[in-house]
């Protein structure tokens, strides 16, 4: 038991003995702030890393959402609804079974991290503005970072964190 104590109950007999250990009075919790934060850190860097390697298709897919959010919250769904049936039904003959396997495990769920990305550039941009930060040559890099850094700390809330999170990947 880790953190807790052992209860008996009146007349039960322990066979054997009995051993107790002090535990450190924080538990696991340092370690799982700090994968949190490192996760983090990580999905920013990919944020970053993808303006810096598509600056134009980033921009495009942010002007899409925002333009149109209707329209790609609608292509999303479909995607993220209709993709895995699709790909279960390619698994059905031999040729097809390593295509349904590469979409199913590689081509969504990277799809849906890309949309997470371009769901924090969007909401980082309309932050700045909030907040009337002009605009030059790095606001790009500013404002994916605020946005994946806010759409991770909403992530955080329970239950309404997750569908955040998966309205932020669609």
């Amino acid at each position: 038991l880790v953190s807790a104590e052992l209860e008996r109950d009146t007349g039960v007999r322990v066979v054997g003995s009995i051993t107790r250990e002090s535990s450190p009075r924080w538990g696991f919790f340092p370690f799982g702030l700090l994968f949190a934060l490192g996760a983090s850190a990580a999905v920013v860097l990919a944020g970053l890393a993808a303006l810096v390697l598509a600056p134009r298709g980033m921009a495009r897919a942010v002007a899409s959402l925002r333009e149109r959010p209707g329209r790609t919250l609608i292509a999303g769904a479909l995607v993220w609804f209709a993709g895995p049936p699709l790909a279960v039904a390619c698994m059905v003959t031999i040729v097809g079974i390593p295509a349904g396997v590469g979409a199913l495990f590689f081509v969504l769920p990277a799809l849906a991290f890309v949309g997470y990305l371009v769901s924090g550039h969007a909401l980082g941009g309309r932050l700045l503005e909030l907040a009337q930060v002009r605009v030059g040559e790095r606001t790009p890099y500013l404002a994916i970072a605020l946005g994946l850094a806010v759409l991770m700390l909403l992530g955080a809330l329970p239950v309404a964190g997750a569908l955040i999170g998966l309205g932020a990947a669609l």
